[in-house]
C-alpha cells in the first residue's frame, strides 16, 4: 500500500512538511560596526557605507544570540539578543512545543 493513500484529502504535502520542521532556532545575532566610530546599525537595512570605497569600515560583528522564524522568513525578536546560546534555546524549545 502506498503511504501517500494514507493522508486525508486537502491535505498537502507542504503542511505535513510544516509540522516536521521546526519552526524556530536559534541563530547568531550580528551588526554592522564602524571600526572607528563604534556606530552599530541593523545588517537588515541598507547598507551603512554609502560608497564601496567605504566599506572596509564596518565590520560584521556577533553581539549575542536571536531567533530566527523560518514560517516567516524573520529574524529578531523584538528584543535585544539573549548573551547565551543556552537562553535563546529555552525560549525556542517552548515555542517549538506549543
Amino acid at each position: 500500500m502506498n503511504a501517500l493513500s494514507n493522508i486525508p484529502p486537502g491535505v498537502t504535502i507542504s503542511m505535513i512538511e510544516d509540522r516536521a520542521a521546526p519552526r524556530y532556532e536559534v541563530v547568531e545575532s550580528k551588526v554592522w560596526q564602524h571600526k572607528t566610530t563604534k556606530q552599530k546599525v541593523s545588517r537588515y537595512g541598507a547598507c551603512p557605507w554609502q560608497h564601496e570605497s567605504q566599506r572596509h569600515k564596518w565590520e560584521l560583528i556577533p553581539q549575542g544570540w536571536t531567533i530566527y522564524d523560518s514560517k516567516m522568513n524573520q529574524y529578531g525578536m523584538g528584543r535585544k539578543p539573549w548573551q547565551s546560546h543556552a537562553a535563546a534555546q529555552l525560549i525556542v524549545d517552548g515555542w517549538n512545543n506549543r
